[in-house]
């Protein structure tokens, strides 16, 4: 069976892309391993929920 993937263009830096990613495969193996792409986007906006909840987790280091 096939890993949720990247889709192709997503304008995202790679850091939270990896995250995405990450994500994506435990929800995949959760509901296992069955085909289909709604697992990249339900991680893709679990970790920007995340994000709005607590901005300052995710501040740059200059």
């Amino acid at each position: 069976m096939r890993r949720p993937l990247q889709k192709a263009g997503s304008p995202i830096d790679a850091p939270h892309n990896a995250q995405i990613i990450f994500r994506a495969n435990e929800l995949w193996e959760e509901a296992g391993s069955r085909e289909g792409e709604e697992f990249y986007a339900q991680a893709d906006e679990e970790l920007r929920e995340q994000e709005r909840s607590n901005p300052d987790a995710h501040e740059s280091s200059d």
